[in-house]
């Protein structure tokens, strides 16, 4: 089921790993906090954020995470952590694993996809609509009821 969730990178190091653990919990996303619709429009999830980002950021500081501790899978989780980039709200697949934890897996980046392939498409239509524009295109669209050759086909979305 999807749901809106704070997810972060399961680290052992941080969040513990013992004998209960569940045995493929590592290269997941541990979710921190689910956020309900509530929560979302009065916009109290960024302060659960800022408040997950506050305690990464201060394992760095204090040298938790960078005097010798590797992650079993990220080698570059120092990086990830100062970027600040790496705990946002993400649509996320919610999972139970076989003790009990709480994984999710990300499916936001569907999003940036589909974002990206749009802006592509969108700019191709502003060009094609400022050649329309333009007095010669006008001129041959109105003798010969076509547009011409190089504006004549105005780009699509198609899902693929």
């Amino acid at each position: 089921m999807l749901q809106l969730g704070i997810c972060e990178i399961y680290t052992p190091f941080i969040h513990g790993l013992t004998n209960h653990s569940s045995r493929d919990i590592i290269g997941n996303f541990m979710i921190t906090d689910l956020i309900y619709l509530n929560e979302f429009y009065d916009f109290s999830y960024i302060n659960m954020i800022n408040t997950a980002k506050c305690k990464w950021v201060n394992a760095v500081e204090i040298g938790m995470i960078n005097r010798g501790y590797k992650h079993p899978i990220i080698k570059n989780l120092k990086s990830i952590i100062e970027r600040g980039l790496f705990i946002n709200l993400d649509i996320v697949d919610v999972k139970t694993l076989e003790n009990g934890e709480m994984v999710g897996i990300k499916k936001t980046f569907w999003l940036k996809i589909i974002q990206r392939l749009y802006k592509k498409v969108y700019r191709e239509r502003k060009k094609i609509i400022y050649l329309r524009k333009a007095p010669r295109a006008l001129y041959y669209k109105r003798a010969n009821g076509v547009w011409p050759k190089y504006c004549v086909r105005l780009p699509v979305y198609k899902f693929n």
